[in-house]
């Protein structure tokens, strides 16, 4: 990576920037304008960023930029008010889609592996998009929004024992060795 790569990172950037201010002009969230910044300017685009390094990198980026933002949104003296329940909420909404996807994979005759990620994918929610929401319907300091934000919070969270999960499975939905990696 070195003065190409520099390049190409401002030019997405522009890019991104350009789409969300458009895409803002027209009333919707600007998070659709990075997206579509991204399909364009990506493989499946025109084609200006196919390396995966460069995509990798790309996105941590991204989350770690996401991760900032919802940082400086977040206040921890109301954060702690609703962490009862917001971890309870998220830790249910896991497990009962999970639960779900398990049924509906038993008859479809899914893979457990393609049980398990189709099941994180479905039930964690974008803290981006959702933050952007509350604050444009101005619900961001309320009650729902405050339990929103910790719920989106609990479920960030719960991505590092997700990915602990998912980078030491070997297509079995159950290892009891697993459990060592989260206590």
């Amino acid at each position: 990576m070195g003065e190409h790569f520099l390049i190409e990172i401002s030019l997405l950037i522009a890019t991104a920037l350009a789409g969300g201010m458009l895409f803002e002009w027209f009333g919707q969230p600007a998070i659709l304008g990075y997206i579509l910044a991204g399909i364009i300017l990506g493989p499946s685009g025109i084609g200006l960023v196919d390396d995966s390094s460069y995509i990798g990198v790309l996105a941590e980026l991204g989350v770690q930029m996401l991760l900032y933002i919802v940082g400086m949104e977040l206040s921890l003296v109301d954060f702690k008010k609703v962490w009862g329940i917001s971890a309870s909420t998220a830790l249910l909404q896991l497990f009962g889609v999970f639960f779900v996807m398990k049924t509906l994979g038993y008859f479809l005759n899914w893979s457990p592996g393609y049980i398990l990620v189709l099941s994180i994918s479905i039930a964690l929610s974008s803290t981006a998009v959702a933050i952007q929401l509350l604050q444009r319907i101005n619900q961001l300091d309320s009650r729902a929004g405050l339990l929103s934000i910790g719920i989106l919070m609990a479920q960030d969270l719960a991505i590092i024992p997700i990915i602990l999960l998912l980078r030491h499975y070997n297509d079995s939905l159950f290892q009891p060795s697993l459990l060592g990696k989260f206590i």
